[in-house]
């Protein structure tokens, strides 16, 4: 059934889950933008965006948009006000997009990153890449300039532990970022995680 989007009560307007794109590397069966009509997405406003302290870019697959490093710096220009700036992916657009963040060090503009890798070998061996005891180079430095990350676990514990064995959280947390590790299951019935979802009026599909 597909269901409409209504704020909270009550909810937080200082923090936005800004819909950048719906274009996906994945199909997930309960893909949250799935379950809504994205036209009941409210367009995000100028004076939401100057009273905004975070805001969390979302798809769809941010990463995928060609000049999204353009995007982040322009946003960051445009509203100094905005204190944390994350973004959602599920890391392979990530990891296969890399030379956007050798672009001007755009990465310096990025507070964190929130992974949540669907379940594909493809994705785990992304987030390898770029976590893993081998990882390159260049995402160590990403990864070192942030403030905090989050990997999002959502298959088989086995399955999960079974990466996390391959990683190495631990270089980034000496070096004082906050890296947590999170479980969560499918939602039949999604709802962001406080604040208030918006859209831009053109989306960068």
């Amino acid at each position: 059934m597909i269901r409409y989007y209504e704020d909270e009560e009550n909810a937080d307007h200082s923090v936005i889950h800004l819909m950048l794109n719906t274009d996906c590397d994945n199909h997930c069966m309960l893909c949250c933008n799935d379950q809504y009509d994205l036209s009941s997405v409210p367009v995000v406003t100028v004076e939401e965006l100057n009273n905004a302290k975070t805001v969390l870019l979302t798809g769809g697959e941010p990463f995928k948009i060609p000049y999204f490093a353009d995007f982040v710096q322009n946003l960051r220009g445009q509203y100094k006000n905005i204190e944390n700036l994350y973004v959602y992916t599920s890391g392979y657009s990530m990891y296969h997009n890399v030379e956007q963040w050798n672009k001007n060090k755009v990465y310096t503009d990025i507070d964190g990153v929130n992974i949540s890798p669907k379940g594909t070998n493809r994705e785990r061996w992304a987030i390898q890449g770029m976590l893993g005891k081998n990882a390159l180079d260049v995402f160590f430095h990403i990864f070192a300039s942030m403030k905090s990350c989050r990997l999002i676990l959502m298959d088989r514990k086995e399955k999960n532990d079974e990466l996390l064995s391959t990683l190495n959280l631990q270089q980034f947390i000496d070096l004082g970022v906050r890296f947590d590790v999170e479980y969560r299951d499918w939602q039949n019935e999604f709802q962001p995680n406080g604040g208030v979802w918006r859209r831009l009026p053109i989306l960068l599909n």
